[in-house]
């Protein structure tokens, strides 16, 4: 279970970024030259399946589709976020209530070329 504070900071965090890189294309550029997408997905891999984990993985995923380097990034082996997501789909099962399921969906369709 995600600790209550920890997990409301990284959910309100994580929303912000969404916003952020959704509403403001130059932010994209500047939170991936800031290493943002290697930092979201360390606090991904940290953190239990919970809400808070699932904000994470949409920000991310907004930051790839809004940011063609971002989305080169996420392909990059090295950052294990293919084999991340790929364990916690088989440790869910059949749970369709997580949003790793619409990110690997949506990751598919954006990362053909990774």
């Amino acid at each position: 279970m995600c600790a209550h504070t920890s997990d409301r900071i990284k959910t309100k965090a994580a929303f912000m970024l969404s916003a952020l890189c959704s509403s403001e294309p130059r932010a994209s550029a500047e939170l991936h030259r800031m290493g943002m997408v290697s930092m979201l997905v360390a606090i991904y891999k940290e953190t239990e399946p919970c809400p808070s984990s699932e904000y994470v993985l949409s920000a991310l995923l907004t930051l790839a589709k809004t940011n063609s380097e971002a989305l080169k990034e996420c392909c990059n082996s090295d950052l294990g976020l293919k084999e991340v997501l790929q364990a916690r789909l088989k440790a869910m099962g059949n749970e369709e209530r997580f949003m790793v399921q619409h990110f690997s969906g949506r990751w598919n369709q954006r990362s053909r070329g990774c």
